[in-house]
C-alpha cells in the first residue's frame, strides 16, 4: 500500500474517523484489490465498528491469502478474541508467534501484543478445559484437546 495512504488511514484511525478510515480503505480498494494491508485495515474498522463477523470473515481471508503472515495471524486472533472464541484465538496468536519468531521480524508492538494475548488466553483455555471437564461437555474437551 502507499506510504502516504497508509499514513491517512492511520492518522483517521487513530484520531477515530472511523468513517472516514473506511472511506479511504473502499476507494483504495478499488484501484489496488490484493493489496494485504487493505485487508489488515479493513479488519481493524470491522472490528472497531463491532461487525465481529466481518472481521473474521476477512483475518480469514487473510490466513488463507497470506500463510506466511504473522499479521494475518496476528489480526485473526484479534477477530476470533473480540467473539469469545478462545481456542480459536489462542490457536492465532500462536501461529503469529511462531512465524515471528521464524522470521525474524522486528515489530515490538504487536509482538509485544501478541506476547499479552497469549498470557490472558492460555489462562482462559485452562478455565474453559476445567468447565468443559465438570460439564462433561466431550464435544468442546475434543475441541480442546485438539489444540
Amino acid at each position: 500500500m502507499k506510504n502516504k495512504i497508509k499514513e491517512e488511514i492511520e492518522s483517521n484511525l487513530q484520531n477515530g474517523n472511523l468513517q472516514k478510515s473506511i472511506d479511504i480503505l473502499n476507494a483504495y480498494e478499488q484501484e489496488n484489490p490484493r493489496d494485504r494491508d487493505l485487508k489488515f485495515y479493513k479488519c481493524i474498522c470491522m472490528l472497531q465498528i463491532g461487525d465481529i463477523e466481518k472481521a473474521i470473515e476477512i483475518s480469514e481471508e487473510c490466513v488463507r491469502k497470506f500463510p506466511t503472515s504473522y499479521e494475518a495471524y496476528y489480526y485473526n486472533g484479534c477477530s476470533y478474541q473480540a467473539a469469545g472464541m478462545v481456542i480459536e484465538a489462542l490457536k492465532a496468536y500462536k501461529v503469529a508467534d511462531y512465524l515471528y519468531d521464524y522470521l525474524k521480524i522486528k515489530d515490538p508492538d504487536i509482538y509485544d501484543d501478541i506476547c499479552c494475548q497469549i498470557t490472558d488466553l492460555e489462562k482462559q483455555y485452562i478455565e474453559l478445559v476445567d468447565k468443559y471437564l465438570t460439564l462433561k461437555d466431550i464435544n468442546n474437551i475434543m475441541k480442546a484437546d485438539s489444540f
